[in-house]
């Protein structure tokens, strides 16, 4: 993607040295969807082994995540979602929602109070089955982690 600005330099202020009325400054960004993947992907093993350390006990099922957080290699399962829940209306949030279902373990991860919002299935993990449904807000502005592992949805 490429954006092209273009500035007066007459209206530039009086310390610069102006040779020419206008000109022009480019610029280049690229966007690698497996990289912000792999972020995502890091976001929720981190939080996932922070909020429930026993989940450490089952390694073998967190593999092929790992591996691909790793390595950028495989492939996970992560569903983007423009689908808003209750959580995505509390101001300047982020949110983890942990839901063990019967047969693999569903994270919902979103940002910036549901502006972007993806959710990841991964092999169901029988620490956090025992446990039951967990939320993680995330306050950005002030730094704030809330944890809730009752959390009922």
């Amino acid at each position: 993607m490429r954006h092209l600005l273009k500035w007066n330099l007459q209206s530039a202020p009086a310390t610069e040295e102006i040779t020419s009325g206008i000109f022009e400054v480019s610029v280049k960004h690229s966007h690698s969807q497996i990289k912000v993947d792999r972020a995502l992907a890091k976001i929720v093993l981190n939080a996932l082994i922070f909020y429930y350390p026993d989940a450490k006990k089952e390694r073998g099922k967190l593999l092929q995540l790992i591996h691909f957080i790793l390595t950028g290699d495989g492939i996970i399962n992560i569903i983007p979602t423009h689908h808003k829940i209750e959580y995505d209306l509390i101001e300047k949030s982020h949110n983890l929602i942990f839901y063990p279902s019967e047969d693999s373990l569903v994270i919902r991860l979103s940002l910036y109070n549901g502006a972007f919002a993806v959710i990841f299935l991964l092999p169901k993990l029988d620490t956090i089955v025992s446990k039951g449904p967990g939320r993680l807000l995330v306050y950005h502005q002030e730094k704030k982690n809330l944890f809730d592992d009752h959390t009922r949805l």
